[in-house]
């Protein structure tokens, strides 16, 4: 299978999850292109890969305390990445939560989070 520009997500450092699509596939890693040029081409290791959540997000019921990701920016001038965080407090639409890997609380729309992506990308040499 040519993996070339599929689209998926890659963790970085920060602790949040960017859109990327994969530009070339080695044994040591995969090299990955962001959406919207947030970085340059980036060579990462394969377990910072994960390929787009397939689950439909309306259909699971979310509740205080559960472990998500949410869509959100640490700043206002950086782009929107996934952040893992804990539902504080859910109420109707509405979602306070508290970021993980971040500090920080926010109150979010229910649409912008969703399970965590486990959708973990395996790569198995052909010899």
């Amino acid at each position: 299978m040519d993996w070339r520009n599929t689209e998926v997500e890659v963790y970085l450092p920060n602790g949040a999850c960017y859109q990327a699509s994969i530009k070339e596939i080695t044994e040591s890693g995969i090299l990955v292109v962001f959406k919207d040029n947030l970085r340059p081409e980036t060579s990462v290791t394969f377990e910072k890969v994960r390929l787009l959540p397939h689950h439909d997000e309306e259909s699971f019921d979310f509740k205080q305390g559960d472990i998500i990701q949410v869509n959100s920016k640490a700043d206002e001038d950086q782009i929107e990445g996934w952040w893992k965080a804990k539902i504080q407090v859910l109420k109707g639409d509405n979602c306070y939560i508290e970021y993980i890997d971040r500090d920080g609380m926010d109150l979010v729309k229910k649409g912008n989070i969703r399970q965590i992506n486990h959708g973990i990308f395996h790569f198995i040499p052909v010899v």
